[in-house]
């Protein structure tokens, strides 16, 4: 939902349907329910941690995934979490 809130137009929105048929999914787990749980409860008051972050990280987490990302301010204080800027 996030990619779709950054839509600035219907061509930007087509793009990102075409890019979306090509994606694996992860979907979201009693398991990354409880890490995200965990990383809120951990970084929510100290960093400003965000529900949709958390369930990101714990996503990558529990997949044991690499996380791109430009915005690695957001993740870095997660020390299980391996961030990566893509360029």
């Amino acid at each position: 939902m996030e990619f779709i809130a950054g839509c600035r137009n219907k061509i930007e929105m087509t793009d990102l349907q075409r890019f979306f048929q090509i994606c694996t999914y992860l979907h979201v787990t009693a398991t990354i329910s409880q890490v995200a749980f965990q990383l809120m409860e951990s970084f929510y008051l100290s960093h400003g941690l965000t529900l949709p972050d958390a369930l990101i990280a714990a996503t990558a987490i529990e997949h044991d995934l690499t996380l791109y990302t430009r915005n690695t301010r957001h993740f870095r204080m997660i020390p299980e979490l391996e961030i990566s800027q893509p360029y």
